[in-house]
């Protein structure tokens, strides 16, 4: 029998008022992928249409904030409908004092209540050991895929088509949903364009005026993109042509080399749109049942 452990803080929704304390938590959780400054940028990333469509909680100790997930149902082909832990901090300061823990189970309980029967998360391998105790093992794998624009295999016509997504008030399906991308991904990356302000574009894979997939593509920096692309159950058949739309959008800014985080039973979709070298994208996902 699992253990019942007492969390020490409160949890609670958090608020942008909340990102004063959580510049600390950056400082002392991410500053091996980025120099948090100003609680502003920390704001910058709780703000906008679609981040407002996940859940966020923060963990409140000795009047303070010094934890913080984000949080959100998608749905998928494979498993119904999940939970994605997007992201979970814990002030280095108060960790090992099960905050953590309290933070995931408090997520775990919300998404069960919207009816997901899993969550899924990615963590780094120094990271499994937490995600193990708590009942999570991995599941399957993915892989970074990156491709010069260059070595492309372009077609002629492609039997698809992009649309740039409209304005919208709720978050459209093809934003949560997961059939060949890695869970999630297809989110995050529109997340950094629509809420954030990035360069990108979120297209509408479009076939004889019917939506049947997306298309994400982002400029990560001067000469690296980043692309997310899926397809509705029934036109996998298409997702080459899609990718290939995606590599295309990509040509405009200007970048010389595109990535994709992919599980590794489905690199094969990639195999023929361009010279793609496999790499170790030094994350495990990571899932357990509810």
């Amino acid at each position: 029998m699992t253990a019942v452990v007492s969390c020490p803080a409160e949890i609670r929704r958090g608020t942008l008022h909340d990102c004063r304390d959580l510049l600390t938590v950056y400082q002392t959780t991410r500053w091996f992928s980025r120099q948090y400054s100003t609680v502003e940028e920390v704001k910058s990333e709780h703000r906008g249409r679609l981040f407002n469509r996940r859940e966020w909680r923060v963990a409140v100790m000795d009047d303070r904030v010094v934890g913080e997930t984000v949080f959100r149902n998608e749905e998928t082909s494979w498993g119904g409908l999940i939970g994605i832990i997007d992201s979970i901090d814990v002030d280095i300061r108060y960790q090992k004092q099960h905050i953590g823990t309290g933070l995931v189970r408090n997520a775990e309980q919300e998404l069960a209540q919207r009816g997901a029967t899993r969550v899924v998360t990615y963590t780094a391998p120094e990271n499994y050991n937490f995600w193990m105790k708590l009942g999570y093992f991995s599941r399957g794998s993915i892989v970074r895929l990156r491709c010069r624009l260059a070595d492309v295999r372009t077609r002629g016509t492609l039997s698809v088509r992009g649309k740039p997504l409209a304005e919208f008030y709720h978050t459209p399906r093809i934003l949560r949903y997961s059939n060949v991308a890695t869970p999630g991904l297809v989110g995050r990356l529109a997340s950094e364009i629509v809420d954030r302000g990035h360069r990108g574009r979120v297209l509408q894979v479009v076939r004889d005026e019917k939506t049947i997939g997306v298309a994400v593509v982002l400029k990560r920096d001067p000469v690296r993109g980043e692309i997310a692309v899926d397809v509705y159950p029934g036109n996998e058949n298409l997702m080459q042509d899609a990718i290939i739309l995606a590599l295309r959008a990509s040509s405009r800014y200007r970048v010389s080399e595109v990535e994709c985080l992919v599980p590794s039973d489905r690199t094969h979709y990639f195999e023929e749109t361009g010279s793609w070298r496999v790499e170790d994208p030094l994350l495990v996902p990571v899932t357990r049942l509810l």
